[in-house]
């Protein structure tokens, strides 16, 4: 039996509360819920009240809250049609049922019915319903809050978000928009005022886990200047942000790489500045560094095999004996001062992907031995590797290679440019015949046994062609980019790819 590390493993059926209804078109060749996306919504703009949905615009597209079955939808973004996640203004038609987005570049009318975004020849102004003053002051605000002002909230660690307005809905419920603090609710008959999250704390993601307990969301700093980790809780449906300069303890929140154990409460996580023990119930954080004998702070890559933890950083690898709690140096040989971008483990074997090639270390030998030739795709920098059944997937800067992990059969090599002419592979899923490769010009569909090879964009749904990460769930693909997270349904029974 092979064993992979957890971000890897495909999961079950996807059942987080986020994407419970599916909705809009990208273009004919999809179907209503192949493409969903997920995106920082905490900037809000402006609002249209329907008679049974909530549309709030903002920064990362429109997020849609159903008042019938009180619960948040999937946000419509340009993974569903629009031209831009940017949202400036919105506006509701009720005679012709179809709701406006104002967009930096241009106006779109959504046709609710259809669920079709066209372009509009102006933007209704007149049919905005706009955000009234409101005064959160005279309201009971959980421990820690203030209002400063009347114009801002400050949130227990002294950051500052300010207020947009409020409106009210026909159900007497009111909700205050903010610009950076997503929503805080007044229900009916009530003096208490509460926040509300949901979505990414940004849109930059590079690294994604995600299991029975719920998602874990990591990445660099993104364009505003601002990191955290994302954290949603399937028991709850709560969405939590983590930021480093908030906790002492959780040195960084710049995340190259993150793993569990099958349902185990704590995430790892490689960040710039060592690794994190993340425990999901405690919400504590633990960070080993050079401080506790790391080779080096900066971690691009870890994987959990069995008792061990093991970590790549940009100099060698190290290991952490989670029973006692203690690290360990692994670097041998010819992989001293090696970048370890990706680390597997089948069966006895660890694998790793450095910028000196493949590496393997069959266990209980304590060294590490180049794999393969010096042509090829192994001869360049590897950066992804996936085990599927008893192949192991390496991917380099000069192509894939297919390796029977056993050695019985030969090493099948499809180098660029002739076969992958996509530039540079970031990370691989394989489902059944189907490899999935994330490259800087989108996900590639490749099949190799008959070299079919399609590439997937922006133009299909993508939110971003950059795709850092892959993961499977069942019938869908997550796809982490640099404007946020792509749910893909690879396996639509209707659609022919």
């Amino acid at each position: 039996m092979l064993l992979m590390c957890a971000a890897l493993v495909v999961l079950g059926t996807a059942t987080v509360g986020w994407a419970q209804q599916e909705d809009g078109v990208r273009d004919n060749r999809y179907y209503p819920g192949d493409w969903a996306a997920l995106t920082s919504l905490r900037y809000v703009s402006s609002v249209a009240i329907t008679d049974n949905i909530l549309y709030f615009g903002t920064r990362g597209g429109i997020a849609r809250y159903d008042r019938f079955e009180e619960r948040w939808l999937t946000p419509l973004t340009v993974s569903n049609g629009l031209m831009d996640n940017e949202i400036l203004a919105l506006a509701y038609d009720r005679v012709r049922d179809e709701l406006y987005a104002e967009l930096p570049s241009a106006t779109m009318s959504y046709q609710r019915i259809s669920r079709d975004w066209n372009i509009a020849t102006e933007f209704p102004s007149e049919l905005v319903q706009r955000f009234q003053d409101i005064n959160l002051a005279e309201y009971y605000l959980p421990f820690g809050y203030s209002v400063v002002n009347r114009r801002f909230i400050e949130t227990p660690d002294r950051q500052t978000y300010e207020i947009v307005g409020a409106i009210q809905d026909d159900r007497g419920r009111t909700w205050v928009a903010t610009w950076g603090h997503f929503l805080w609710i007044i229900e009916p008959g009530s003096f208490n005022a509460a926040p509300d999250r949901h979505g990414l704390f940004h849109d930059a993601v590079n690294s994604m886990h995600i299991d029975s307990v719920g998602m874990v969301f990591g990445g660099p700093v993104s364009l505003t200047g601002e990191s955290g980790l994302t954290v949603h809780n399937e028991r709850d449906n709560k969405w939590h942000y983590f930021q480093s300069r908030l906790i002492p303890t959780f040195d960084s929140d710049i995340v190259f790489d993150i793993d569990a154990s099958v349902n185990s409460d704590t995430v790892f996580l490689a960040t710039e500045r060592g690794v994190v023990l993340y425990e999901r119930r405690a919400g504590r954080f633990t960070t080993y560094g050079k401080h506790n004998g790391l080779i080096d702070e900066v971690v691009l890559s870890i994987c959990l095999d069995g008792d061990i933890l093991w970590i790549g950083t940009e100099t060698g690898i190290d290991g952490l004996y989670l029973p006692r709690d203690s690290l360990f140096h692994a670097t041998t040989g010819d992989i001293q001062d090696a970048r370890i971008y990706d680390i597997e483990v089948t069966e006895n074997i660890v694998w790793i992907g450095t910028d000196f090639g493949l590496y393997r270390l069959a266990k209980p030998t304590p060294v590490w031995r180049r794999y393969a030739a010096d042509t090829g795709p192994l001869s360049g920098y590897v950066q992804a590797l996936t085990a599927y059944g008893d192949r192991l997937y390496a991917g380099s800067d000069r192509g894939l290679a297919v390796i029977d992990v056993h050695g019985v059969k030969p090493i099948d090599e499809y180098e660029s440019p002739s076969r992958l002419p996509y530039g540079d592979i970031y990370d691989i899923a394989v489902t059944d015949s189907i490899v999935w490769i994330a490259t800087r010009s989108g996900l590639l569909r490749f099949v190799p046994e008959t070299l079919e090879r399609r590439l997937i964009d922006e133009s299909d749904g993508l939110l971003d062609q950059i795709v850092e990460q892959i993961l499977v769930d069942g019938d869908y693909l997550w796809l982490a980019t640099f404007q946020g997270v792509n749910r893909f349904r690879w396996n639509n029974p209707f659609r022919i790819d």
